[in-house]
């Protein structure tokens, strides 16, 4: 059974470019992007019956841009850690963005994030940081 990796991103040109990173793992795991956090929440909300279910058979991922059109990362990891299921609720969230500043990778942990990844610039880069992810997070 695939694991799933929810990925929250405001630019479809880096959900294209995440998505061509993940082509080695596509047996294993399963892209579904957003483009916006209120779809994303939506979507949390509208299946948290099948997610319940699933997730115990599933791994799950999320994976969060900080700058996300019309709302803010920190926002959408709130709402996630403060979910009323806790299959949702205890999903890791690894923070994917390009800021540099240390305050957001230390709110970015201290809010709940499992792991803070600066969006790389390179292709080795790229490479190592989704078999980071893979490894740690979606691999059965």
């Amino acid at each position: 059974m695939k694991s799933i990796l929810f990925y929250v991103e405001g630019y479809m040109e880096e959900i294209v470019l995440l998505r061509f990173f993940l082509k080695k793992y596509s047996e294993q795991v399963e892209l579904i992007s957003f483009e916006n956090g209120m779809e994303f929440l939506n979507y949390l909300s509208q299946n948290v019956e099948n997610l319940q279910f699933e997730g115990r058979q599933k791994k799950y991922c999320i994976l969060l841009d900080l700058n996300i059109n019309h709302m803010n990362g920190f926002y959408i990891l709130n709402k996630i850690k403060n979910f009323q299921n806790d299959v949702i609720k205890e999903m890791p969230v690894v923070i994917y963005s390009s800021s540099r500043r240390p305050s957001d990778r230390t709110k970015s942990l201290n809010e709940g994030a499992s792991l803070f990844i600066e969006k790389p610039f390179d292709y080795d880069e790229m490479e190592k940081s989704m078999e980071l992810l893979y490894n740690n997070y979606l691999a059965p």
